[in-house]
Protein backbone atom coordinates (compact mmCIF):
# COMPACT_ATOMS: atom_id res chain seq x y z
CA UNK A 1 0.00 0.00 0.00
CA UNK A 2 0.84 3.61 -0.67
CA UNK A 3 2.60 4.96 2.62
CA UNK A 4 0.01 8.59 3.25
CA UNK A 5 2.97 10.51 3.94
CA UNK A 6 4.57 9.93 0.84
CA UNK A 7 1.16 10.27 -1.46
CA UNK A 8 1.26 14.10 0.53
CA UNK A 9 4.62 14.73 -0.02
CA UNK A 10 3.98 14.18 -3.99
CA UNK A 11 0.69 16.05 -3.88
CA UNK A 12 2.71 18.71 -2.24
CA UNK A 13 5.27 18.65 -4.79
CA UNK A 14 2.76 18.76 -7.84
CA UNK A 15 0.47 21.62 -6.37
CA UNK A 16 4.22 23.52 -5.87
CA UNK A 17 4.67 22.87 -9.40
CA UNK A 18 1.08 23.73 -10.80
CA UNK A 19 1.64 26.98 -9.16
CA UNK A 20 5.30 27.71 -10.01
CA UNK A 21 3.93 26.69 -13.70
CA UNK A 22 0.93 29.07 -12.90
CA UNK A 23 2.79 32.05 -11.62
CA UNK A 24 4.94 32.06 -15.62
CA UNK A 25 1.99 31.67 -17.08
CA UNK A 26 1.01 34.55 -15.78
CA UNK A 27 4.25 36.81 -15.63
CA UNK A 28 4.36 36.05 -19.25
CA UNK A 29 0.78 37.07 -20.20
CA UNK A 30 1.39 40.10 -18.17
CA UNK A 31 4.79 40.88 -20.32
CA UNK A 32 3.05 39.60 -23.12
CA UNK A 33 -0.08 42.31 -22.39
CA UNK A 34 2.47 45.10 -22.15
CA UNK A 35 4.60 44.95 -24.84
CA UNK A 36 0.82 44.54 -27.10
CA UNK A 37 0.28 47.88 -25.14
CA UNK A 38 3.43 49.78 -26.09
CA UNK A 39 3.82 48.27 -29.41
CA UNK A 40 0.42 50.08 -30.23
CA UNK A 41 1.45 53.54 -28.17
CA UNK A 42 4.85 53.65 -29.94
CA UNK A 43 3.51 53.02 -33.02
CA UNK A 44 1.13 55.54 -33.05
CA UNK A 45 3.72 57.96 -31.97
CA UNK A 46 6.26 57.56 -34.50
CA UNK A 47 3.64 57.34 -37.32
CA UNK A 48 2.26 60.41 -36.14
CA UNK A 49 5.54 62.32 -35.23
CA UNK A 50 6.68 61.72 -39.11
CA UNK A 51 3.74 62.45 -40.61
CA UNK A 52 2.45 65.58 -38.77
CA UNK A 53 6.12 67.13 -39.02
CA UNK A 54 6.72 66.92 -42.98
CA UNK A 55 2.83 67.22 -43.71
CA UNK A 56 3.03 70.48 -41.51
CA UNK A 57 -0.63 69.46 -40.38
CA UNK A 58 -1.67 69.61 -36.74
CA UNK A 59 -0.24 66.68 -34.56
CA UNK A 60 -3.80 66.30 -33.00
CA UNK A 61 -5.76 65.62 -36.77
CA UNK A 62 -3.12 63.51 -37.22
CA UNK A 63 -3.05 61.33 -34.19
CA UNK A 64 -7.18 61.53 -34.64
CA UNK A 65 -6.87 60.00 -38.17
CA UNK A 66 -4.06 57.40 -37.33
CA UNK A 67 -5.60 56.01 -34.26
CA UNK A 68 -9.38 55.50 -36.26
CA UNK A 69 -7.41 54.16 -39.37
CA UNK A 70 -5.03 51.91 -38.12
CA UNK A 71 -7.96 49.96 -36.02
CA UNK A 72 -7.76 47.06 -39.03
CA UNK A 73 -4.08 47.16 -38.54
CA UNK A 74 -3.55 46.69 -34.71
CA UNK A 75 -6.27 44.07 -35.10
CA UNK A 76 -4.72 42.24 -37.39
CA UNK A 77 -1.61 42.33 -35.77
CA UNK A 78 -3.39 40.67 -32.66
CA UNK A 79 -4.87 37.88 -35.25
CA UNK A 80 -1.49 37.22 -36.44
CA UNK A 81 0.46 36.85 -33.11
CA UNK A 82 -1.63 35.17 -31.32
CA UNK A 83 -0.40 31.81 -32.16
CA UNK A 84 2.84 31.66 -29.90
CA UNK A 85 5.06 29.33 -32.70
CA UNK A 86 3.44 31.34 -35.39
CA UNK A 87 5.46 34.01 -33.96
CA UNK A 88 8.61 32.19 -33.58
CA UNK A 89 8.32 30.80 -37.20
CA UNK A 90 8.26 34.68 -38.16
CA UNK A 91 12.30 34.79 -36.89
CA UNK A 92 13.29 32.59 -39.40
CA UNK A 93 10.55 32.60 -41.91
CA UNK A 94 10.58 35.66 -43.63
CA UNK A 95 7.71 35.06 -46.22
CA UNK A 96 5.07 34.12 -42.62
CA UNK A 97 3.22 37.42 -43.09
CA UNK A 98 2.52 36.95 -46.88
CA UNK A 99 1.07 33.32 -45.57
CA UNK A 100 -2.35 34.29 -44.26
CA UNK A 101 -4.81 37.07 -44.24
CA UNK A 102 -3.57 38.78 -41.72
CA UNK A 103 0.23 39.03 -42.22
CA UNK A 104 -0.84 40.36 -45.86
CA UNK A 105 -3.21 42.95 -44.27
CA UNK A 106 -0.31 44.09 -42.39
CA UNK A 107 2.40 44.49 -45.21
CA UNK A 108 -0.21 46.45 -46.94
CA UNK A 109 -0.24 48.80 -43.93
CA UNK A 110 3.86 49.44 -43.67
CA UNK A 111 3.18 49.99 -47.12
CA UNK A 112 0.60 52.58 -47.39
CA UNK A 113 2.23 54.32 -44.20
CA UNK A 114 5.57 54.70 -46.22
CA UNK A 115 3.75 56.00 -49.41
CA UNK A 116 1.83 58.45 -47.19
CA UNK A 117 5.54 59.26 -45.68
CA UNK A 118 6.20 60.26 -49.31
CA UNK A 119 3.53 62.08 -49.59
CA UNK A 120 3.99 64.37 -46.98
CA UNK A 121 7.73 65.04 -47.70
CA UNK A 122 7.39 66.22 -51.25
CA UNK A 123 7.52 69.56 -50.27
CA UNK A 124 9.02 69.08 -47.01
CA UNK A 125 12.32 70.69 -48.26
CA UNK A 126 13.76 71.07 -44.74
CA UNK A 127 14.08 67.30 -44.67
CA UNK A 128 15.77 66.74 -47.92
CA UNK A 129 19.06 66.62 -49.31
CA UNK A 130 19.86 68.88 -52.04
CA UNK A 131 22.80 69.31 -55.01
CA UNK A 132 23.43 72.20 -57.18
CA UNK A 133 23.82 70.70 -60.73
CA UNK A 134 23.97 72.75 -64.02
CA UNK A 135 20.64 71.34 -64.83
CA UNK A 136 19.02 72.89 -61.07
CA UNK A 137 19.00 71.59 -57.64
CA UNK A 138 18.63 68.22 -57.16
CA UNK A 139 17.07 67.20 -54.05
CA UNK A 140 16.66 63.53 -52.19
CA UNK A 141 15.09 61.79 -49.20
CA UNK A 142 18.62 60.41 -48.17
CA UNK A 143 22.02 61.30 -48.24
CA UNK A 144 23.79 60.68 -51.68
CA UNK A 145 24.89 61.85 -54.91
CA UNK A 146 23.05 63.14 -57.90
CA UNK A 147 23.12 60.07 -60.25
CA UNK A 148 24.07 62.22 -63.14
CA UNK A 149 27.10 64.77 -62.40
CA UNK A 150 27.93 62.91 -58.63
CA UNK A 151 27.50 66.19 -56.56
CA UNK A 152 26.96 64.98 -53.03
CA UNK A 153 23.84 65.98 -52.00
CA UNK A 154 23.86 68.13 -48.62
CA UNK A 155 21.16 69.22 -46.37
CA UNK A 156 19.34 71.48 -48.11
CA UNK A 157 20.43 75.32 -47.35
CA UNK A 158 17.87 78.24 -47.01
CA UNK A 159 18.30 79.91 -50.47
CA UNK A 160 17.91 76.09 -51.73
CA UNK A 161 14.22 75.61 -49.72
CA UNK A 162 13.63 79.14 -51.09
CA UNK A 163 14.30 78.51 -54.78
CA UNK A 164 12.35 75.18 -54.62
CA UNK A 165 9.17 76.58 -52.97
CA UNK A 166 9.53 79.50 -55.81
CA UNK A 167 9.04 76.07 -58.49
CA UNK A 168 12.02 78.04 -60.18
CA UNK A 169 14.28 74.76 -59.36
CA UNK A 170 17.60 76.91 -59.55
CA UNK A 171 19.41 79.24 -58.00
CA UNK A 172 19.56 82.66 -59.35
CA UNK A 173 23.17 83.92 -60.27
CA UNK A 174 24.42 85.40 -56.99
CA UNK A 175 24.84 89.17 -57.42
CA UNK A 176 28.37 91.05 -56.69
CA UNK A 177 28.34 94.19 -53.69
CA UNK A 178 30.12 96.48 -52.79
CA UNK A 179 30.92 96.59 -48.79
CA UNK A 180 31.67 99.97 -48.25
CA UNK A 181 31.83 99.94 -44.45
CA UNK A 182 32.94 96.80 -43.40
CA UNK A 183 32.92 97.85 -39.46
CA UNK A 184 29.03 97.90 -39.49
CA UNK A 185 28.19 95.79 -42.18
CA UNK A 186 25.43 93.17 -41.23
CA UNK A 187 27.74 89.80 -42.19
CA UNK A 188 25.60 87.10 -40.58
CA UNK A 189 21.56 86.63 -40.38
CA UNK A 190 20.54 87.89 -36.80
CA UNK A 191 18.59 85.61 -35.77
CA UNK A 192 20.57 82.11 -37.49
CA UNK A 193 23.93 83.72 -37.15
CA UNK A 194 24.52 82.01 -40.76
CA UNK A 195 26.78 84.33 -43.00
CA UNK A 196 24.89 86.72 -45.44
CA UNK A 197 28.08 87.15 -48.12
CA UNK A 198 29.96 85.02 -49.84
CA UNK A 199 33.70 85.57 -51.42
CA UNK A 200 35.75 84.43 -53.88
CA UNK A 201 39.64 85.59 -53.24
CA UNK A 202 41.25 88.21 -55.39
CA UNK A 203 45.14 88.29 -55.95
CA UNK A 204 45.33 91.98 -56.42
CA UNK A 205 42.40 93.33 -54.17
CA UNK A 206 42.12 90.86 -51.58
CA UNK A 207 38.68 89.94 -52.10
CA UNK A 208 35.29 90.27 -53.94
CA UNK A 209 32.06 89.93 -52.39
CA UNK A 210 28.30 88.30 -53.50
CA UNK A 211 25.16 88.02 -51.78
CA UNK A 212 24.76 84.61 -52.58
CA UNK A 213 26.05 80.90 -53.29
CA UNK A 214 27.55 79.93 -56.58
CA UNK A 215 30.57 80.82 -58.85
CA UNK A 216 32.30 83.93 -59.47
CA UNK A 217 31.98 84.94 -62.66
CA UNK A 218 34.84 86.48 -63.51
CA UNK A 219 37.18 83.70 -62.59
CA UNK A 220 34.68 80.82 -62.40
CA UNK A 221 35.57 80.16 -58.54
CA UNK A 222 33.37 78.49 -55.97
CA UNK A 223 32.41 81.24 -53.91
CA UNK A 224 32.68 80.29 -49.94
CA UNK A 225 30.42 81.71 -47.17
CA UNK A 226 32.60 84.28 -45.20
CA UNK A 227 33.73 83.40 -41.66
CA UNK A 228 34.43 86.05 -38.46
CA UNK A 229 38.58 85.57 -39.77
CA UNK A 230 37.88 86.61 -43.16
CA UNK A 231 35.53 89.34 -41.78
CA UNK A 232 38.46 90.68 -39.03
CA UNK A 233 40.97 90.33 -42.37
CA UNK A 234 38.81 92.24 -44.79
CA UNK A 235 38.47 95.03 -41.98
CA UNK A 236 42.12 95.21 -41.24
CA UNK A 237 42.69 95.62 -44.94
CA UNK A 238 40.19 98.36 -45.34
CA UNK A 239 41.24 100.01 -42.17
CA UNK A 240 44.49 99.83 -43.56
CA UNK A 241 43.68 101.29 -47.56
CA UNK A 242 41.64 104.15 -45.27
CA UNK A 243 44.78 105.63 -43.08
CA UNK A 244 46.72 105.40 -46.49
CA UNK A 245 44.35 107.63 -48.26
CA UNK A 246 43.88 110.13 -44.95
CA UNK A 247 47.83 110.32 -45.43
CA UNK A 248 47.54 110.58 -49.09
CA UNK A 249 45.07 113.64 -48.17
CA UNK A 250 46.51 115.08 -45.83
CA UNK A 251 50.15 115.12 -47.49
CA UNK A 252 47.73 116.92 -50.83
CA UNK A 253 46.56 119.18 -48.32
CA UNK A 254 50.05 120.48 -46.81
CA UNK A 255 51.17 120.72 -50.20
CA UNK A 256 48.44 123.03 -52.01
CA UNK A 257 49.19 124.89 -48.48
CA UNK A 258 52.99 125.23 -49.06
CA UNK A 259 52.31 125.92 -52.86
CA UNK A 260 49.86 128.71 -51.60
CA UNK A 261 51.73 130.23 -49.23
CA UNK A 262 54.74 130.57 -52.11
CA UNK A 263 52.58 132.26 -54.58
CA UNK A 264 51.72 134.39 -51.70
CA UNK A 265 55.43 135.36 -51.17
CA UNK A 266 56.21 135.85 -54.60
CA UNK A 267 52.72 138.07 -55.20
CA UNK A 268 53.99 140.30 -51.90
CA UNK A 269 57.96 140.73 -53.61
CA UNK A 270 56.39 141.52 -57.04
CA UNK A 271 54.53 144.19 -55.09
CA UNK A 272 57.86 145.83 -53.51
Amino acid sequence: MLDVSTFRNKIGSFTLGLAILVVVALVCLIAFVLYQVRFVEDTITLVVDNLSQRSGLSVFLVKGVVIIVTIPFFWAVGKFTKNIWGLFNLGWDTTAPYKNKYGILIVVYIAVYFLAMYGASLNAYEYKYCADTPEGIWTSDSPGRDPVYGIEAQKCSRTERLALREGTGHLRPPREISIADAENYEWFDRVTGQPRVWYSTVSDRGFRFFDGRGVDPHNSQELKPVTPQIVQQFQHQQAAQASTQKRAQEDASEKKRSEDAAMQAYASEEHT
